[in-house]
């Protein structure tokens, strides 16, 4: 941006200019210099108080030129009056004796400038810097609005970091909780001889915890914790199960419908982040709708190609699976939409949104590979229509519904300091026929490792316990066991990315069910299919 001194002499644009005289043919006078300097202009001309006082009302001046003895009033009224209006007009003294003190006086009042009527050709440059000055107040001020939006969105940031550290903080402790609280249930549920009733409520408890667990990985991804976890899920069930949490949220003066017709298909994302997609949406919806209102979401798969949607990598060619969302509110304009997903963007009021709802959408529609579309005109609402790329689900994945077959005579080194979770897991473990040696702490496990004569085939081992943490545990132990297999569980989100680059090991987050750390340690210690010979590798 171009400073405002910078402009031309004279100005290239028209400038309009009042002139404040009790004497017509001073303010010709006037004129007819500035347009002898070169400048184009229309002015206009106040003779009394309450001419002045009329045209500054009614017009929007560039310039504002003042005598200072006005016949029964004087400049100083007139800035006054212009000072009343609060509007950023520069006021140039015109006089024919203004002695210094006055000057001073009017400078000191918040004129720009004064000219001597002896000394006319001074006009057009005082004219010029006072426009220039003006135009770098506009510079100034709209700087200092963008350094104040820019500080807000700082300490909104900043604000949001701190959350994401505290809630990351207490990701560990409470995702051992709901394993522990997920673990007991799944065990009542293999009971045989359990009965109805206890059958029901194990479930309830299993669908409240993984809420629980929902919940926080939700947290954790708006504060930006939590890296996401990509599975074949069907958007059907993830929609029943997410309903109760909607019409917590919208409140009894909505009603929300539901019309799902997916269920064929699936997509792969982060179950926890598309039922973040789906609060987001709700709660637009609901700031649309303060009146009440119906928020309609539908599922259906979309097999002719729409405009702008391509199968990506591992999609089914031309299958979607569209998820829409409407609500019957207030609806936006083309404007409005021009900027729906732009970080920090809001129509609400102060303090009532933060402008990150609808991107955080927008950028978790296009990690798992997904297109938006919106629809929406003043007072007829607004639709949202998001498309996945339809997958097939995978064997592993849709084995998960069974209950895991027996692994096989394999030795576990377990170790896990929280005492509650390490004999659950030691149970679930022998259940599929494993030789479990338990290690409540880092040390123990490496004098386990030590001391050990027969092989030990797969480490599990949580990453931070008292003291030494997992990745260093497993160091020391692949010293007398190094063909063992690495499985690290860990319940601090912020771990994980730093765990990933580690290259002798697999990673599973808690909370988990036993059927997912079964099938974990199954796929571990299975050994992989050879490959058959090939027609080069004949002698």
């Amino acid at each position: 941006m171009k400073p405002a001194l910078d402009i031309s002499f004279p100005p290239a644009d028209s400038v309009r200019i009042l002139i404040v005289e009790d004497d017509e043919k001073d303010a010709i006078l006037i004129a007819k210099t500035l347009r002898a300097d070169g400048y184009s202009l229309t002015f206009d001309l106040a003779m009394s108080q309450g001419c002045l006082e009329q045209q500054l009302a009614e017009q929007d001046y560039d310039v504002v030129v003042c005598d200072h003895n006005l016949g029964g009033w004087t400049g100083y009224d007139a800035l006054n009056i212009l000072h009343a209006t609060q509007r950023d007009i520069p006021f140039i003294v015109v006089s024919g004796a203004l002695g210094e003190d006055a000057a001073v006086d009017y400078i000191k009042l918040g004129a720009s400038d004064f000219v001597l009527k002896d000394r006319l050709k001074r006009l057009s440059r005082a004219v010029w810097r006072a426009l220039s000055d003006r135009r770098q107040r506009g510079i100034n001020a709209e700087l200092q609005e963008q350094r104040g939006k820019l500080e807000a969105q700082l300490l909104h940031a900043q604000k949001m970091e701190a959350i994401g550290r505290l809630a990351a903080g207490l990701t560990h402790d409470f995702n051992n909780i709901i394993s522990v609280i997920v673990m007991h249930a799944e065990v009542m549920l293999g009971h045989t001889d359990l009965s109805a009733t206890a059958r029901k409520q194990a479930e309830e408890i299993i669908a409240a915890a993984r809420t629980g667990a929902s919940l926080t990985r939700q947290t954790l991804t708006f504060a930006g914790k939590q890296p996401a976890r990509l599975k074949c899920i069907n958007i059907d069930d993830l929609i029943s199960e997410t309903r109760f949490l909607l019409e917590g949220l919208l409140g009894e003066n909505i009603q929300l419908q539901t019309r799902l017709s997916a269920s064929s298909a699936s997509i792969k994302a982060d179950p926890s982040q598309i039922q973040q997609v789906l609060m987001n949406l709700a709660i637009n919806g609901r700031d649309a709708m303060q009146s009440g209102g119906r928020l309609n979401v539908e599922t259906r798969t979309v097999t002719a190609r729409q405009p702008g949607l391509y199968a990506e990598a591992g999609g089914i060619e031309d299958v979607y699976v569209l998820v829409s969302v409407s609500d019957t509110g207030c609806g936006m304009d083309a404007s409005v939409q021009s900027h729906l997903f732009e970080p920090f963007f809001t129509t609400k009021e102060k303090n009532r949104g933060t402008g990150l709802g609808l991107s955080t959408v927008f950028g978790i529609v296009k990690q798992s590979a997904g297109k938006i579309c919106v629809e929406s005109q003043p007072g007829a609402g607004s639709t949202f229509r998001l498309y996945f790329p339809g997958v097939q689900r995978s064997v592993v994945e849709l084995r998960a519904q069974t209950q895991p077959r027996p692994i096989g005579p394999k030795t576990v080194l377990l170790v896990e300091d929280e005492s509650s979770l390490r004999g659950l897991i030691c149970a679930q473990l022998k259940s599929c026929g494993l030789n479990v040696l338990e290690a409540r702490s880092s040390e123990k496990a490496i004098e386990i490792a030590r001391t050990f004569e027969g092989t030990i085939d797969l480490l599990l081992t949580d990453v931070v316990m008292p003291g030494m943490g997992g990745p260093e545990v497993a160091g020391h132990v692949r010293k007398t066991h190094p063909k063992i297999r690495i499985l690290y569980v860990t319940g601090y989100v912020d771990d994980l990315a730093d765990i990933r680059q580690l290259p002798d090991g697999a990673v599973m987050q808690k909370p988990f069910s036993p059927t997912e750390l079964v099938e974990k340690i199954e796929e571990l210690l299975t050994p992989a299919p050879a490959k058959p010979a090939s027609s080069s590798d004949v002698a």
